[in-house]
């Protein structure tokens, strides 16, 4: 009986181990996009156990189950999905993710991490690469303007090649380096200006090098603006980092087909407003013609006088014999400044060629721009090369990589500061000649020795200065990464990722001798030098992926090792006393110094300084509604002293869904809801060699009676610091994201508070140092900010779409401790922008007029003009304060069929400008101005011009003003003559941007071999209006003089900005 109840025992267990076995189920199959393109990489776990597996290239994978057990596909970017086994469940599941809503996109984080943008704590603005390709801007940086907020770009000028300034979240140093961290399909990238010397002698003409990117090889862009978001990047993104993915970097991603695309944009480009002139009155002052003055105070044109020649005049008389004892008449040359400019033409080509074969992907890439500035002599060519792709290799490696070559060569006449002192510029006086200056027509050489020639004899003729000075700047860049990933299993991933960006820029100023500026000038300079900037980036990573460390509870985390080395090498040589005119070798000179006279400064260096981290980052995410960020990292600094090289940087996020984790929450009108808040630090590392003295070495100090050559150290006048540490900066953001009404509504809203201290400023020493100055840490400044987008989709209809785009800024940084009264940040003469304790950063400081108690205006009793604070010993004042108060960009995005029509507006509320060009209109009377003709009184009441005390009459009282002037008098040397009397409310709209494009059908290439064909007109910059400025100006006040840096609201008569339109055409095949 036992042994036949053991049989059957046996009989039961075998026959539910082949029930069992029976029941395992080998599933395979295919994951794929909803419109039918493999997925590869999709993560296919069997849920409650640890078996799983990933889709090959190809979009296939295997997998064993059970009957009874659930599948589960998840890919980043798309929605997750579960499927049960059943007894009747084909062998051959086939399955099609669909892609996640726009409230899960995708994004990229730092160090490349891509992660569901509803897990984040912090704000990401992304720009797509529709947004910046086939357009006639070549500066990738002032393509995003207005796009993301938080983020201010304004150019330098409207020179082609010029510099862009890109500041994100205001500064957060008071004079160190504010600009952000570009990341290049996932290395550093130096986007650094370069320039050499300052705004008045030409430093604002040095490009950015981020002009070094093709804007048609952007796939896309992502910003990251909080501390917390870029805290893996430690002090190298204190400023905000700018992510770029190009197409070569994103070859991963390239569909399975063969697929080549190409693109021409050709595009004009012009001046953005010259003034409303005046073509009543002329040359002279006081209603009398005068030939030699630069003011149009003269005699009416109607009055038909006739006057000397510009060139009759004693010291023309032998290079100019014909026009000596010559008068020409009195009359109007409406366009003798509009025809200096140009409409220029540029032309922008692009080709891209993407394809896979297995798991092996390639793109290829060239582009070509050819472009001229609305400026004669001013050019842009580049050349731009990239090579990307990647291959699954059969052992759990994926390698990786792109290479891009650019080759930019930028030409630009001379355009410094127009009023800077010694300065080389065409703009020196061009926009207000004489209404009666013939420019065009005038000759511009001696022909006795090709000096310059003009109507007056202290300053060069444009005409001249466009063949015999400028600048020329070329630069040869490689730049790309390379890496190799190794899977250990599904879910611990290792990868290496070296980076390498590294050019050479050559860099040429120069001005043929018979200028008239200075004599140093007019006997013949020139400045050559060579530059190799080299970035070596090192990463190490371990990735642990989609741990389940509950039912609810998800686990991801990353550790990595960073090392990052910079090297800066400049050569250079100025060479004076041009011996053959026109010939720019510096063997043709007779001085040659490593010391710039112009510039006054060492033309050769070396920077270089290393940075080692190790950083951390772990994610927690409990039932898709609750996501928990902990990051963190340590910098070791080279360029401190040992005891202050480390730093450690803690960061912290969390996002809360509540849509998610209450049933109902919202009904119908709230579709999605998160709240999120985080909290990150970084640090500022001083520039190199701050912290010991240095020795400087002049081979040539001396030469004895004998010939012999003595060569002398010195120690410099800047005093070492070696307690010098890092500026510290910590920051707390909260927002919400929301989308209402179906989703027809998103709502994405933003405030921050950012601590800045340790500031490294420049500190005076009293002379009994021995040293001038030194750097100290000292000083504080805090930023509060607010940023948000309204998106409203108004109308979705089948062929008919009409979306609305709104962001929004507002930003205050305040100096909060200082050691001194004010630290100097940027300027000119009288007028600077400056940090004082209790004020907003950058305001700007000058004189002004002289007011009694009451406001009045001191009058000088002997002119009847005003008094200047300077003339009578008060020390300036703050005049002005650049911050804006706010900004709005709107973008409008209408869609039927497949025509599409958008358009971006921006305003600007507050925030002044120094503008010498306005001042400069208006004083040389070369625009409009009412009643020329009368006597014009300033109220007022009379002061003392020595003292600036108010004069009173015998019973004690202020003597009112009665004391009659000219217009001529009114206007120069008065008002606008001092700092205050230039300040302008900046407040301005601006139609950026305006694209109209179309895309064939695609049954209408159903028999050609093109897969897509679309045609696009855009219009940049067509309308500025600045409502504070006189209407005759046309002042665009979106221009800085101060170059790349800190300054703000401060223009001495820059190039005027551009107006560009284009006409594009992109086929795919």
């Amino acid at each position: 009986m036992r042994s036949n109840y053991k049989i059957l025992c046996l009989m039961v267990f075998l026959l539910s181990g082949i029930s069992l076995f029976a029941q395992q189920r080998t599933i395979s199959g295919t994951v794929t996009d909803a419109e039918g393109v493999p997925l590869p990489g999709v993560n296919i776990i069997v849920d409650g156990t640890g078996r799983g597996t990933q889709t090959n290239f190809d979009g296939n994978y295997t997998i064993e189950a059970n009957v009874g057990e659930t599948l589960t596909y998840s890919f980043v970017g798309f929605d997750t999905t579960k499927i049960t086994i059943g007894a009747d469940t084909s062998d051959q599941v086939n399955v099609t993710l669909a892609g996640a809503s726009e409230l899960e996109e995708v994004v990229i984080t730092a160090q490349g991490i891509r992660r569901e943008k509803k897990a984040l704590g912090y704000a990401v603005s992304t720009v797509d690469a529709e947004e910046i390709e086939r357009k006639p801007q070549q500066d990738i940086a002032r393509s995003l303007a207005g796009k993301v907020p938080g983020v201010q770009i304004t150019g330098t000028g409207g020179a082609t090649g010029s510099g862009t300034n890109f500041i994100i979240r205001s500064k957060s140093s008071i004079t160190g380096d504010n600009q952000p961290l570009f990341i290049v399909d996932g290395v550093p990238f130096n986007g650094a200006n370069n320039a050499q010397g300052s705004f008045v002698d030409g430093g604002n003409n040095t490009s950015s090098r981020f002009l070094d990117l093709d804007p048609n090889n952007i796939e896309s862009v992502s910003v990251l603006k909080g501390l917390s978001a870029s805290v893996l990047y430690g002090q190298q993104g204190r400023n905000g980092v700018v992510l770029i993915t190009t197409k070569s970097g994103s070859a991963g991603d390239v569909n399975k087909k063969f697929e080549v695309s190409v693109s021409n944009t050709t595009y004009l480009t012009q001046i953005m407003n010259l003034p409303e002139y005046q073509n009543e009155y002329g040359q002279g002052a006081d209603q009398t013609p005068n030939r030699g003055f630069v003011g149009n105070w003269g005699a009416r044109f109607d009055e038909d006088l006739m006057i000397d020649h510009p060139y009759y005049t004693s010291v023309l008389a032998e290079a100019f014999p014909e026009f000596q004892g010559v008068q020409i008449p009195y009359r109007a040359v409406p366009d003798n400044v509009s025809s200096f400019f140009r409409d220029g033409i540029g032309i922008s080509n692009f080709v891209n060629i993407s394809g896979a074969n297995g798991d092996t992907n390639l793109n290829l890439s060239v582009g070509h721009t050819d472009e001229e500035g609305f400026i004669p002599e001013n050019h842009l060519r580049r050349l731009n090369l990239g090579l990307g792709g990647s291959a699954k290799l059969s052992n759990n490696f994926t390698v990786s990589g792109s290479f891009n070559f650019a080759d930019t060569k930028v030409k630009t006449p001379p355009i410094a500061a127009g009023n800077g002192v010694g300065a080389v510029s065409i703009f020196t006086r061009l926009l207000f000649i004489p209404r009666n200056l013939d420019l065009a027509n005038l000759p511009y050489t001696n022909p006795l020795d090709n000096s310059s020639v003009y109507y007056r004899t202290d300053q060069d003729n444009p005409y001249w200065l466009l063949e015999n000075a400028g600048d020329r700047q070329s630069s040869r860049r490689f730049f790309g990464n390379m890496s190799a990933v190794y899977d250990f299993n599904n879910h611990i991933q290792a990868t290496y990722r070296y980076g390498l960006d590294t050019y050479t820029e050559n860099n040429m100023s120069f001005v043929n001798k018979g200028s008239l500026t200075t004599d140093l000038l007019g006997r013949g300079y020139l400045r050559e030098t060579n530059a190799v900037n080299t970035i070596n980036d090192h990463n190490v990573s371990l990735a642990f992926n989609n741990y389940d460390l509950t039912d609810d509870l998800v686990f991801n985390a990353r550790v990595g090792f960073n090392a990052r080395r910079d090297d800066y090498v400049r050569r250079g040589t100025a060479s004076t006393d041009q011996v053959v005119f026109g010939v720019l070798n510096e063997r043709n000179y007779i001085n040659q110094s490593q010391i710039d006279p112009v510039i006054n400064e060492f033309l050769s260096f070396r920077n270089y300084q290393n940075v080692f981290g190790a950083y951390a980052q772990v994610e927690m995410d409990y039932q898709d509604y609750l996501y928990l960020t902990l990051s963190g990292r340590n910098d070791w600094g080279s360029t401190v002293e040992k005891e202050y090289q480390s730093l450690f940087y803690p960061g912290a996020s969390i996002s809360f869904i509540p849509t998610s984790a209450f049933n109902g929450f919202g009904g119908e009108s709230v579709n999605y809801l998160k709240l999120r808040g985080a909290f990150g630090t970084s640090a500022g590392y001083p520039t190199p060699f701050n912290t010991r003295a240095q020795l400087s070495a002049i081979p040539t100090a001396f030469v004895d009676r004998d010939g012999e050559v003595i060569p002398t150290n010195e120690i410099d006048n800047f005093r070492a610091n070696p307690d010098l540490k890092p500026e510290l900066h910590k920051e707390i953001e909260l927002g919400l994201e929301s989308k209402l009404l179906s989703n027809r509504v998103g709502l994405d809203l933003t405030v921050y508070r950012r601590i800045s201290e340790d500031q490294i400023i420049t500190s005076s020493l009293p002379p009994g140092t021995g040293f001038s100055s030194t750097i100290i840490n000292a000083g504080r400044i805090d930023t509060e900010g607010f940023e948000a987008s309204l998106n409203l989709q108004l109308i979705d209809g089948e062929d008919f779409q009409w979306n609305l785009n709104n962001n929004f800024n507002a930003y205050e940084t305040t100096v909060i401790d200082i050691p001194e009264d004010e630290i100097y940040i940027a300027g000119f003469g009288t007028i600077a922008n400056l940090a004082i304790e209790g004020e907003p950063l950058g305001v700007i400081k000058g004189d002004y007029a002289v007011k009694d108690d009451q406001g009045r205006f001191l009058i000088d009793p002997n002119t009847g003009k005003i008094i200047p604070s300077g003339s009578v010993g008060l020390e300036p004042k703050i005049v002005g304060d650049p911050n804006p108060d706010w900004n709005l960009t709107t973008i409008n995005s209408i869609t039927w069929k497949n025509l599409n029509l958008s358009a971006q507006l921006e305003y600007q509320h507050g925030g002044d400008i120094y503008s010498l060009s306005t001042n400069n209109l208006i004083r040389r009377g070369v625009v409009s101005i009412t009643d020329r003709e009368r006597p014009h009184v300033i109220p007022g009441v009379l002061g003392n011009p020595e003292t600036g005390e108010v004069l009173t009459d015998d019973d004690g009282n202020a003597i009112p003003n009665d004391i009659q002037i000219s217009a001529n008098d009114l206007y120069f040397i008065n008002f606008l003559d001092t700092n205050e009397g230039t300040i302008y409310d900046a407040s301005n709209i601006r139609l950026r941007d305006i694209t109209l494009s179309y895309q064939l059908p695609s049954k209408l290439l159903t028999k050609t071999p093109f897969g897509s064909v679309s045609f696009a007109l855009n219009g940049q910059n067509l309308y500025v209006k600045a409502f504070n400025f006189p209407d005759e100006i046309n002042y665009d006040p979106e221009v800085l003089s101060t170059g790349v840096g800190n300054g703000m609201g401060l223009e001495f008569g820059t190039a005027p900005t551009s107006r560009r339109y284009s006409f594009s055409i992109k086929a795919t095949f």
